[in-house]
């Protein structure tokens, strides 16, 4: 699983589960019990670790790579509000093997990076604070 501390300061995991879903785990409180794993995205095309990461406005984003190797996104878009349907971010000039690496930019925005079968790394970041993605880019 991958995990992050909310602005709450409770801690949220993330895991794919077998059948290809995002399942979530958080703290009911800070310092807390966990609350149980609960399914918050059904793709079924899910596989590896995600890459989380909480943006400069509180909400929290998962990224994973898909067994036909794309990249997709669940996150939310209030802090502290329910997580979104799967996005799909597609992939670079190749299917995408590896999972994604995520990061912030020194102007709050999201970047992510991923390796695609080719061998090449690619990047595709949000054009403004949480904004949309551009096109994945061959590095």
């Amino acid at each position: 699983p991958s995990a992050v501390l909310a602005p709450n300061g409770t801690v949220a995991l993330f895991a794919t589960h077998a059948d290809g879903d995002l399942w979530l785990d958080d703290q009911t409180a800070a310092g807390g019990s966990f609350a149980g794993w609960a399914k918050i995205a059904a793709s079924g095309d899910m596989t590896g670790t995600h890459a989380s990461i909480v943006a400069p406005n509180g909400t929290i984003a998962t990224f994973t790579h898909t067994i036909s190797g794309d990249v997709q996104l669940v996150g939310q878009s209030a802090a502290g509000g329910a997580f979104s349907a799967s996005h799909d971010l597609g992939h670079g000039g190749s299917p995408f093997v590896a999972d994604p690496l995520v990061t912030l930019a020194p102007n709050g925005t999201v970047v992510l990076f991923a390796r695609g079968a080719d061998n090449n790394h690619y990047e595709s970041n949000q054009a403004t604070q949480g904004g949309t993605f551009t096109a994945w880019l061959k590095l």
